[in-house]
């Protein structure tokens, strides 16, 4: 297997990580739960209760980490309300995330994990169960429970739509599985191996997609901050965000005939002298771009020394070009 991350290997895997930590893959009960799930999934029935607690059945795994809910408390948080669980459910059938409709799920089931593992198995192109150790190492964060569920399900979307050397993950959940194998193999302590560890540290989209994460809701500005921040703690972390707003930003302010320019490196020196802060050309900051293809192809670190070079010359980049932009040139965002 090569230096990078190929999450469809792991899926493969994921009958061999079951067997390891329970003693079974659990392959009649995924079927069973997948057939009695379905006609749900496609608006031919409405859940009940009795479906939910089939997530907890001994042919499973989930009982095993989840509490299972007493009948009558778990009837009453589904049907004693103005809308019903089961409605609520069916509306998502026709939404890609909706906010409000996650809010009330958890609000009826009093609980994000059991509002993800229903979803799990009704929508499983969607949503997922939601292992807060993989959203640490996905750098998924969010300022509410449900904002940070939709976060957590939309990019294993993501991971799931990209195409892996070895294929087989189609949906959100394979995905989850996929990357709750490979965090086995990487960190438990059982099997903890550093091969597996830097394959996903070394792997270039994945870092990419980290990177992409922690600045995600953030403007410009309050991104090269944050890129800041965390000079002395990830100074890697650091350089890849300062990396991203430089490629942003130098497309975002480039001539059409540059747009198109595929290569970062060969954009930045296609610019024109103007969109340079004075003492510096597109040469300097294709060389800052050069140590990025150092860390995302090879696995390198940036030291904070180098982290800092890099985070300040693309902030200066990107305060020039902020005021060429002022004086009517074309706005950067």
């Amino acid at each position: 297997m090569s230096d990078t991350l190929d999450l469809g290997d792991y899926f493969l895997r994921f009958p061999e990580a079951l067997q390891d930590k329970y003693g079974t893959t659990f392959g009649v009960g995924f079927q069973d739960i997948k057939e009695r799930f379905a006609p749900v999934g496609l608006g031919s029935r409405s859940i009940t209760v009795d479906d939910v607690l089939a997530i907890f059945d001994v042919s499973l795994p989930f009982v095993q980490d989840w509490t299972k809910p007493d009948r009558e408390e778990l009837d009453r948080k589904m049907n004693d309300r103005e809308r019903p669980v089961a409605a609520l459910i069916r509306d998502l059938r026709s939404v890609e995330y909706r906010r409000e409709i996650i809010v009330a799920l958890v609000n009826a089931f009093r609980e994000l994990s059991l509002t993800a593992l229903v979803l799990h198995h009704v929508y499983p192109d969607r949503f997922a169960m939601c292992s807060h150790h993989l959203a640490s190492q996905l750098y998924v964060t969010g300022p509410t429970v449900p904002t940070f569920y939709i976060d957590y399900c939309t990019e294993l979307r993501e991971w799931a739509r990209r195409r892996w050397a070895t294929p087989g993950i189609r949906t959100v959940v394979d995905a989850e599985f996929a990357l709750w194998t490979w965090y086995r193999l990487a960190y438990s302590r059982k099997h903890a191996d550093p091969v597996h560890h830097g394959r996903f540290h070394r792997d270039e989209w994945v870092q990419e997609r980290r990177a992409l994460r922690i600045a995600k809701a953030l403007n410009t500005t309050d991104r090269l901050d944050l890129a800041r921040s965390y000079l002395e703690t990830d100074a890697t972390v650091a350089a890849l965000i300062a990396w991203r707003e430089l490629e942003v930003v130098a497309r975002t302010v480039s001539g059409p005939g540059v747009l198109r320019e595929d290569n970062c490196r060969a954009l930045l020196r296609k610019l024109p002298p103007e969109r340079f802060p004075r003492g510096t050309d597109g040469y300097t900051l294709a060389n800052l771009w050069d140590r990025r293809n150092q860390v995302t192809h090879h696995g390198a670190e940036v030291s904070r020394v180098d982290a800092k070079r890099i985070v300040d010359g693309v902030t200066a980049f990107v305060e020039h070009n902020s005021e060429v932009a002022s004086a009517g040139l074309r706005s950067i965002p």
